[in-house]
């Protein structure tokens, strides 16, 4: 029982913080709902999408008796908090921050030539729908097995030659640039493809 107290009472002092610091920075009529609505509009949908749960909770527990009892903050919900005063502060880089933006995109309709030439310059291209929505990446592997069976595009390579989204680093635009570089650092990979939910946005070299 005392870790969710604990919990809760950190999670409300992080939450006024976060509202002290809005106004300081913003000024004095703007609230934690209008910087959620700002992070939702620059793109970071995930981000805003957290916030809207952290402040829902917060009035729930500041305007009900049994607000601190009925809802227990887990660490990771205090934690975030963290993460929102320091994006307002403007200190924390997200993946949008560093990424850039892929003009080019390539679908199962694509030549395998054309992926070929691009996979000189990246270990892998994502191969994306008509939404833009990642669905699979092609590799030298993928292009080798397309090339000894006479396939000329995407779609004619077998869809398990394809290796899906899993086998490269995905990162959301919100997502912090230091979350994604530990994650492509435990995959052993040189290369971030930036999405929105699905849809790709861009991509970050980190060689």
């Amino acid at each position: 029982m005392a870790k969710k107290i604990n919990n809760n009472a950190a999670f409300l002092v992080k939450f006024k913080e976060c509202e002290q610091l809005i106004r300081q920075t913003y000024g004095d009529d703007k609230n934690f709902k209008w910087f959620e609505d700002k992070i939702k509009d620059d793109g970071e949908d995930q981000m805003s999408q957290k916030m809207y749960v952290c402040r829902v909770l917060r009035n729930y527990m500041s305007h009900n008796p049994d607000g601190g009892f009925f809802i227990d903050i887990s660490d990771a919900m205090a934690d975030f908090l963290d993460d929102v005063k320091t994006k307002i502060s403007g200190d924390i880089k997200t993946c949008k921050d560093e990424m850039s933006v892929v003009r080019k995109f390539y679908t199962l309709h694509s030549t395998v030539s054309a992926i070929a030439v691009v996979l000189n310059k990246l270990p892998a291209v994502p191969i994306v729908d008509e939404n833009k929505n990642i669905i699979a990446f092609c590799t030298d592997e993928t292009i080798r097995y397309a090339v000894s069976n006479g396939a000329k595009a995407a779609d004619e390579i077998a869809l398990c030659k394809i290796n899906q989204p899993a086998s490269e680093v995905v990162a959301a635009v919100g997502d912090t640039y230091d979350s994604a570089m530990e994650k492509a650092e435990a995959m052993n990979k040189k290369i971030i493809f930036v999405a929105d939910d699905r849809r790709l946005r861009g991509i970050i070299n980190l060689k």
